[in-house]
């Protein structure tokens, strides 16, 4: 993986995601990335509606969850200042800005 610029202060980076699956449990879904300074949390909404809270720590977020991601997965950044960037596809190179 090549390496990502810092983020801006309001900004997440999706750095990847991936999909994996189990005999035993099924699939699960995984994202990961780079989040500026003033991004207090993301939000993942799946295509069902589904909403997934990412940790943010340490100027990472990062998600999981039960079953296979879809192309209308969604993420959303949220600033400590309390705005909110517009959705961006999971699969989108876009960076999410809270502009």
């Amino acid at each position: 993986m090549r390496d990502l610029d810092p983020p801006d202060a309001g900004e997440a980076v999706v750095a990847s995601y991936f999909e994996t699956w189990g005999t035993d449990n099924g699939y699960a879904t995984a994202v990961y990335g780079p989040v500026g300074d003033a991004v207090g949390a993301v939000t993942i909404t799946r295509a069902n509606g589904f909403e997934v809270q990412a940790t943010v720590a340490d100027g990472w977020w990062a998600a999981w969850w039960p079953g296979p991601s879809d192309g209308a997965t969604t993420l959303t950044a949220h600033g400590d200042d309390g705005v909110t960037s517009s959705p961006v596809r999971l699969d989108s190179p876009r960076p999410l800005r809270d502009s």
